[in-house]
This record gives C-alpha cells, sequence and structure tokens, in this order.
C-alpha cells in the first residue's frame, strides 16, 4: 500500500482500527507513512497534447494522470498542457517550453494563503483521527 494524501492516510489509520489492528500498530503505521517521504506533493494531469514528466528517472510522457513527489519535473511539448494539482487545491498550468519543479508544498500556501507545512497538517489529521477513534471506542464500551 501506497499513501499518496494526508487525507488517505487517516482513512488508512481508521481502517487499520475498525479491522482490528490495535491502535499503537496503526498510528506507528500512519506515521512511518506519513514521514517516509510517500506523501505525494501533487497530482499531474495531461490536458492536451503530450505533458512529460521526470520523477528521476528521465522524463516519460503522461496518459491522464499521475501522482508526484517534491522535485519532480513537468513540461508540455508543443501543442501539450499539463496541469499541476496540490492537495489544497492550487493549480498550476504548465505550457510549451516550461519546466515545472513540484515544490514540497502548495505556491498558494506559499503565498501566504495555508501556511501550515505538510507534516504539523499530517500530524494534526493523524491526532484528530486517533482521538475520533479512541472516543468512540470508550462511547461503544460498556
Amino acid at each position: 500500500m501506497r499513501c499518496t494524501r494526508v487525507s488517505e492516510l487517516a482513512g488508512w489509520l481508521l481502517v487499520c482500527v475498525v479491522r482490528g489492528a490495535s491502535m499503537r500498530s496503526a498510528v506507528l503505521f500512519a506515521c512511518a507513512c506519513l514521514f517516509s517521504g510517500q506523501v505525494f506533493a501533487a497530482s499531474v494531469a495531461n490536458i492536451q497534447g503530450q505533458t512529460l514528466v521526470n520523477t528521476g528517472n528521465g522524463f516519460k510522457q503522461l496518459v491522464g494522470a499521475t501522482e508526484a513527489g517534491p522535485g519532480a519535473k513537468v513540461m508540455a511539448n508543443p501543442g501539450g498542457q499539463g496541469q499541476v494539482t496540490y492537495p489544497d487545491g492550487c493549480t498550476v498550468t504548465v505550457n510549451p517550453g516550461q519546466v515545472y519543479t513540484i515544490a514540497p508544498v502548495s505556491p498558494c500556501s506559499q503565498a501566504g494563503t495555508n501556511t501550515g507545512s505538510p507534516y504539523a497538517i499530517g500530524a494534526a489529521v493523524i491526532g484528530g483521527a486517533v482521538a475520533a477513534v479512541i472516543i468512540a471506542t470508550k462511547s461503544a464500551s460498556p
């Protein structure tokens, strides 16, 4: 299993607990996934023509959409156009002649609209999910 977004990570945490995994195991999994670098920074989609993505092994033509981490590069061939979408909904259009490097955090949050780091936001989401599960289990106990 691969973690692609913080929201999916919180969902996996709840699934682990619901399926009977101990809370400790679920939290350890969530933290390992969050801090392992497997949480992707953005989605990349081909809007038209040819969009290419380089995640470290050379540029490859994108068919449809994919997830990419910080440092990945996106470019569009002549007549092409790509779009990078960050988890907060911020989008960057990539036109021919541009090579866009995916940032570790959304460019919109860097502009001051969201000042939380992805790790702080992830920790808050996981903490909230853990608290909800604990409260739910205590309420269900006789």
